[in-house]
């Protein structure tokens, strides 16, 4: 008897420490802090189209300059990142054989000003309105293909990324293994040559989801050659090097994945809850995950390099903020103003806080 009474006991003991775990592994440990900073005000005249689908930021000796494509005027513009007053502008010409095209999204490095359309890649040089070479002119993946362009370029010394919405349920692109993909990425040789990669979950091949629930994120994940994605029904985010190894991350908080389309439209103010976009902050070493509550309130989940989940904020009590264009730098993240401005682009800036 006092044999089975200690085993009962032992038995107990073991499923509450189990229950504790269980519990640390849903709820964040609340690390740090999240602080509106200050503000950054793009200061615009009439030819600035508000909204631009590319920004990103460029180190110069003199500071931090923000890089922003503006799509009226088919330019690259400059600003300083303190005072957010225009530096440099450069348009390029859209047709002749030395034309751009109509930009969709542009990065400049230490080589040049890559341009893409929805037809090519091109390099340009500061000081031209002529593109200077076509990286790849006969690219399938472009056209119908090449939807919601304000997800960005990501460049290293041997590839460039460029990610592509691909639509689900037709995999019209065969990767180099020979397997038909939607193509989510282009991976572009710096030498030449690409490779059409990546497909939607499974599980949205089978149903017709709103529109929406097409508008995937990713980002370059803490792995060089790996890349995160973010999909609107899915808790899990996909960890990937676009070829091999593809990892289901646990990252949705408390909040659950969908695993049918909402049935009823969703109203004016709240829409469809859902997962929103991700990012990779390489200074802190952290992922922002922004979820869709379905309400006026949109979260964000901080998660480590191992993806434990670390913090949850709420971003109700802000500005509302266009979380699809948020721009990561050392002093910490510049997030747009959701309300547009005719003389100005309002980037709110959030630091943390340990």
């Amino acid at each position: 008897m006092v044999f089975w009474k200690h085993s009962v006991w032992i038995l107990l003991l073991s499923l509450a420490v189990l229950g504790c775990k269980e519990q640390e592994h849903t709820k964040p440990m609340q690390r740090y802090t999240l602080n509106l900073s200050d503000t950054l005000y793009l200061q615009l005249d009439s030819l600035n189209a508000p909204k631009s689908n590319a920004y990103h930021w460029v180190s110069t000796d003199s500071g931090q300059v923000l890089a922003r494509l503006n799509m009226l005027r088919n330019a690259l513009e400059l600003f300083d990142g303190q005072s957010g007053s225009l530096l440099y502008g450069q348009e390029f010409a859209r047709g002749g054989r030395y034309g751009s095209g109509d930009i969709i999204s542009l990065y400049v490095e230490d080589s040049g000003i890559l341009l893409l359309n929805p037809m090519r890649l091109s390099l340009g040089t500061f000081g031209s309105p002529e593109i200077s070479a076509n990286l790849h002119v006969d690219w399938p993946a472009f056209g119908e293909q090449a939807g919601a362009p304000y997800r960005p370029i990501s460049v290293d010394e041997d590839f460039i990324y460029i990610p592509f919405m691909g639509v689900p349920g037709i995999r019209d692109f065969a990767n180099s293994k020979g397997k038909s993909t939607h193509s989510l990425m282009v991976k572009i040789e710096r030498q030449g040559g690409y490779e059409n990669l990546m497909s939607w979950p499974s599980k949205m091949e089978k149903e017709e989801w709103p529109n929406v629930f097409l508008d995937y994120s990713v980002s370059p994940g803490h792995e060089k050659g790996f890349f995160i994605y973010s999909f609107p029904s899915d808790a899990d985010l996909l960890y990937t090097d676009l070829e091999e190894e593809i990892r289901h991350i646990k990252a949705g908080g408390n909040f659950p994945s969908l695993s049918h389309p909402p049935q009823a439209e969703p109203s004016s103010d709240a829409g469809f809850p859902r997962f929103g976009p991700v990012y990779f902050d390489a200074y802190r070493g952290l992922y922002l995950r922004f979820i869709f509550t379905g309400t006026q309130d949109i979260r964000l989940l901080l998660f480590d390099t191992d993806f434990q989940w670390i913090n949850d904020f709420s971003l109700a009590a802000y500005p509302p903020l266009d979380v699809y264009r948020v721009l990561i730098s050392e002093k910490g993240w510049h997030i747009r103003a959701l309300e547009d401005k005719a003389t100005e682009e309002i980037f709110f800036h959030f630091t943390l806080r340990d």
